[in-house]
């Protein structure tokens, strides 16, 4: 049974890589140019909201597939990512429409009327069919009714979990390393090469140019997680050699062409052991997902009532988003985990042999 040494930088890495997120959005949010400090310096060639998803996808990949590992059961392997996505995320949307009457200033229909705070709740639970605002909600904001476009990647991650699922019935063996690897090679070329041809809805309105986009990533931590990348002596020279082709390339422009490489780097960061953040969940907790999910919502609350610029906001939004990140995990997230104890493969056996038996 494989198992992931807790003593790394992983959480503080998700950490980090939301608030990335959230220093992209800080510039559409506030009416600036949409292109970040990354970005620019760049050539528009990555910005910090790309580096900060891709970041997710490719630890949640090599985590989501050690736990697979882990699992007793497919059963107990969607209920533990049912725990990790949904309690937080009923939560925020319930805070959501409880709270937007403050803020609502559609004069023609009155909150109760409008049909969108009616949907709102159902629709992002089915987290296939995001509905990103309310209208009269943020009507005076740059960016008008919008309440919290980041759910837009839960669809593409828990479809990834569904993907990896497949690991499942391999696990152990030889052929769930040469499933994964064929399938981030034909994700990598796709999404390098034939991206144009990938542009239409797969199913549940799932747009497959981004979950090849993103999916690339989240198998590639995959696979470095089946050929146990951490236990690999070389692994510190494959990152800094994928860290210097990536700055060479670019400064030819070329970073499209190699930006995978940002996988061994992300990993190896995550799995390298850094002083005074290596226990950063002891200290604070796992507040990623919360910084996550309540970064939009806050920073269009921000904006509305203070009218900031765009490094105004990211500054008070990031602190702001922090300490929601950091309550949600104390008092939502880590309490619903511990109903990963309930084995439900036995109960569902149980449940099978008393109507079996009448």
């Amino acid at each position: 049974m494989l198992k992931t040494n807790t003593n790394n930088n992983f959480d503080f890495l998700r950490m980090v890589f939301a608030v990335f997120v959230m220093i992209t959005h800080s510039c559409p949010l506030s009416g600036a140019p949409e292109c970040d400090f990354l970005c620019s310096i760049s050539d528009v060639q990555i910005g910090f909201s790309y580096l900060g998803l891709i970041g997710f996808f490719t630890i949640s990949g090599f985590l989501i597939s050690k736990s697979i590992l882990r699992s007793k059961s497919l059963i107990n392997y969607f209920w533990n990512r049912i725990l990790r996505i949904y309690p937080a995320l009923i939560v925020v949307l319930c805070l959501t429409v409880i709270l937007a009457p403050i803020i609502y200033s559609n004069e023609s229909v009155n909150y109760l009327s409008n049909r969108d705070v009616w949907t709102y709740i159902p629709n992002n639970l089915f987290i296939y069919k995001l509905q990103s605002g309310i209208e009269g909600v943020f009507e005076n904001n740059p960016l008008k009714h919008v309440i919290n476009s980041s759910l837009w990647t839960l669809c593409f991650e828990f479809t990834l979990y569904i993907l990896a699922a497949l690991l499942f019935i391999f696990k152990r063996s030889r052929a769930s390393i040469i499933l994964a690897i064929a399938t981030f090679i034909f994700f990598s070329v796709s999404d390098l090469y034939f991206s144009k041809y990938f542009a239409n809805e797969l199913f549940l309105k799932v747009n497959s140019k981004i979950l090849i986009e993103l999916g690339v990533y989240f198998i590639g931590g995959s696979c470095l997680a089946l050929i146990e990348f951490e236990k690999y002596n070389k692994k510190k020279t494959v990152a800094i050699l994928s860290l210097a082709i990536l700055l060479i390339s670019l400064y030819f422009h070329k970073f499209y062409y190699f930006k995978h490489l940002l996988i061994p780097i992300i990993i190896f960061l995550g799995f390298s052991s850094t002083k005074y953040i290596n226990d950063v969940k002891n200290r604070i907790g796992d507040i990623s997902y919360g910084v996550y999910i309540y970064g939009f919502p806050v920073q269009q609350t921000l904006q509305h009532f203070f009218k900031l610029n765009s490094t105004s906001l990211m500054i008070y939004s990031i602190f702001v988003s922090l300490m929601f990140g950091f309550l949600s995990w104390h008092l939502i997230e880590k309490n619903a985990l511990k109903l990963k104890q309930l084995d439900l493969e036995l109960s569902y056996q149980k449940i099978k042999s008393l109507f079996s038996s009448k």
